[in-house]
């Protein structure tokens, strides 16, 4: 049995997989973000366990983990740890107003010590494989794959090869700037004018009082302030 793993900054979501492209339970909740800096890590382990409950097999069972992560990622000891400003309150500030201090969050290590077969991969690269192999990007070998949400990052695809970068960093294009010009635009590293400080899920609520569900229905109804909003 496989456990599926997505990290995100809003959510975390557990799967469980035999191998084939039914999964067997399926849990989620808001990532944790407050306590010690293994809590993240506590909360992966948690979910498993109560999907292996769900689905009504042992938490032994477990021979494999895939977790897929937003990033940056760290190395410490050769085991990804998180330095992802949308989860650890000390690289975004008091600013951003998270509810904890941490530099990095553990992921890696606690996951190993539990399971056998843990291989941790950025959620962008993450999903371009998944696109490559089974959805839209079968058969290209000049690709990518780009996520928006509580951040902006890209996966790319070169001559057939997947770029992963040092420690998996590859493809963090939110971090580019693209304004100097924007008040208010403050992503999680602490820059201003950045994709992800102009575009990303949490910023436009932060800079338009409204996230994208809402500005993308209010345009398509043709709201003068949306439309404007999203065409800029």
């Amino acid at each position: 049995m496989k456990a599926c793993v997505d990290i995100g900054g809003t959510k975390v979501a557990v799967s469980l997989s035999e191998g084939g492209m039914t999964l067997k339970a399926r849990r989620s909740e808001p990532t944790a973000k407050t306590g010690t800096h293994d809590a993240l890590a506590a909360q992966v382990i948690r979910l498993v366990g109560d999907a292996c409950k769900e689905a009504g097999v042992a938490e032994a069972a477990i021979d494999g983990v895939g977790v897929s992560s937003c990033g940056p990622f760290v190395m410490n000891g050769g085991l990804v740890e998180l330095a992802a400003p949308n989860i650890c309150g000390g690289l975004a500030g008091p600013e951003r107003g998270l509810p904890n201090n941490w530099q990095t969050a553990l992921l890696e290590a606690p996951l190993r010590a539990r399971y056998p077969g843990v291989r941790v991969e950025n959620d962008c690269v993450a999903a371009l494989v998944a696109e490559r192999r089974w959805g839209a990007l079968q058969g290209l070998d000049h690709c990518a794959y780009v996520t928006w949400s509580t951040g902006i990052g890209m996966g790319v695809c070169v001559d057939g090869h997947v770029l992963r970068g040092k420690n998996g960093n590859a493809g963090h294009g939110g971090h580019m700037f693209v304004s100097d010009d924007a008040s208010g635009a403050l992503c999680g590293w602490g820059n201003i004018g950045d994709v992800e400080g102009l575009v990303a899920g949490n910023a436009l609520k932060r800079r338009f009082g409204r996230d994208a569900v809402e500005l993308m229905a209010a345009a398509q109804s043709r709201d003068a302030q949306a439309t404007a909003i999203v065409d800029e």
